[in-house]
């Protein structure tokens, strides 16, 4: 399954580290984020947990739930039709704080049909994270599958 411009994503911990810190930044709610797609360039934007909280590079500020310069938007530029790579781009949706808050290193990659995220060695990755493979997307659709042979009769 191909990366679309609009897909919206959930993210599932695989990691035991992942788990525990998910579980406990999120208060056990899901993260979703919407992939934006421009030619070579993804953007994971409108990083969402806690049903309206924005994720921020700073834990601080991720308590507003409004989306602006201080959220968290991953920038990746695509190496294959499998696979995204992080370069030296900054996290803050506003652009700031590139030397202390990129995500170089981090990966996007398909394997077997299922999107898994691996953290790079950066300084915006936890150090638990960092060459691991962190966490997998779930496609999030709209609505239910069609049903075989579905009819109405009155």
């Amino acid at each position: 399954m191909s990366l679309t411009n609009g897909t919206k994503v959930k993210a599932v911990p695989d990691d035991g580290c992942a788990k525990c810190m998910f579980s406990c930044s999120t208060c056990c709610t899901s993260w979703t984020a919407v992939l934006k797609i421009e030619g070579d360039q993804m953007t994971i934007d409108e990083n969402t947990y806690c049903f309206c909280v924005r994720g921020s590079p700073c834990p601080c500020l991720s308590c507003c739930c409004c989306d602006g310069p201080h959220t968290i938007a991953w920038k990746l530029k695509k190496e294959s039709d499998t696979k995204w790579v992080g370069e030296k781009n900054s996290q803050w949706k506003g652009g700031c704080c590139v030397g202390a808050c990129h995500n170089e290193g981090d990966e996007v990659f398909q394997r077997d049909g299922v999107w898994y995220f691996k953290g790079g060695n950066n300084p915006s990755t936890p150090p638990c994270f960092q060459g691991k493979e962190i966490m997998h997307w779930e496609i999030m659709g709209g609505g239910a599958p069609p049903l075989a042979n579905a009819t109405m009769e009155r």
